[in-house]
């Protein structure tokens, strides 16, 4: 039987090399979801019974009354027992709430150089997204739905400098 692997979340944005991370990760036999369409619907957008604005980790706090919110149990139902491992938009942008589920995931920051990433993502990114879901990944990750010669970048440095600080360096793997 296969033994049950530690969650591992890519928190790297578009163009960073996730395309190569969901690769590695399906070489060593992870069940990974690579651009999760369903985890808007199916964790985030979920309906809960109270509203929750967002759950700050606090180490202090007893991992129970992190563990026990609306949204945590959505994202348990998402990830239990399907998937193992996760990558690119919208994932990356929920490593907070993801480090809340799972305590002892581990996490990859894939990264590149902003004007090697730009010149990428300007690419792929200049057009209106064909669907609803790339459009919410877009605005989540850069605040606009195309891509944009000053929000893209800021956004870019912003999320890896969150990141960086959030996650704890033991759980954390920096791969550019």
């Amino acid at each position: 039987p296969r033994k049950k692997p530690r969650k591992v979340f890519g928190c790297g944005l578009s163009k960073t090399g996730t395309t190569s991370l969901n690769a590695a990760l399906r070489t060593l036999r992870y069940r990974n979801s690579d651009m999760s369409a369903g985890f808007w619907a199916e964790a985030i957008d979920a309906e809960r019974e109270e509203p929750e604005l967002f759950v700050e980790m606090d180490r202090r706090a007893p991992a129970s009354d992190v563990q026990n919110t609306s949204l945590v149990r959505a994202i348990h139902s998402y990830f239990d027992g399907i998937r193992d491992s996760a990558t690119d938009l919208p994932t990356a942008l929920f490593y907070d709430e993801l480090r809340a589920a799972y305590p002892s995931a581990l996490f990859v920051l894939t990264t590149r150089d902003v004007p090697s990433w730009w010149s990428s993502a300007r690419v792929q990114m200049k057009r209106n997204p064909k669907s609803d879901t790339l459009a919410r990944n877009r605005f989540g990750g850069y605040s606009v739905s195309r891509a944009h010669v000053h929000m893209f970048p800021k956004r870019f440095v912003e999320h890896y400098k969150v990141v960086l600080r959030s996650v704890p360096c033991c759980q954390l793997l920096v791969m550019d």
